[in-house]
């Protein structure tokens, strides 16, 4: 499902957000922001989008990646199921008409 997809941050956004940390660390090194503020603030979030496939965080949406993917994949099987028997059901009738048509 797409809640799982959009959890783990792909490759562009970590590049996004790497080009931001540089903007900011030249702006701080410009004195257009205080230095300390930024790094408090702003820049958290950027560290940890780009760090996040080392963290726990990313370990436990990778597993609940693989989860859905599981269940999708038995839902998957269960419809087969049903249609097989389904078929089965047809086939059974189909016959059962075919003998009475023969006597």
């Amino acid at each position: 499902s797409a809640e799982y997809k959009s959890a783990l941050p792909d490759t562009y956004t970590k590049y996004l957000a790497r080009e931001l940390m540089k903007q900011l660390r030249d702006n701080w090194r410009a004195g257009d922001i205080n230095m300390q503020v930024a790094k408090s603030t702003i820049r958290v979030p950027l560290l940890k989008l780009v760090d996040f496939t080392k963290s726990d965080s990313a370990e436990e949406a990778r597993k609940m990646k693989e989860k859905a993917a599981a269940k999708k994949s038995e839902d998957v099987d269960d419809t087969e199921d049903v249609e097989k028997e389904e078929e089965g059901v047809v086939y059974s009738s189909v016959s059962s008409i075919h003998r009475r048509m023969e006597v």
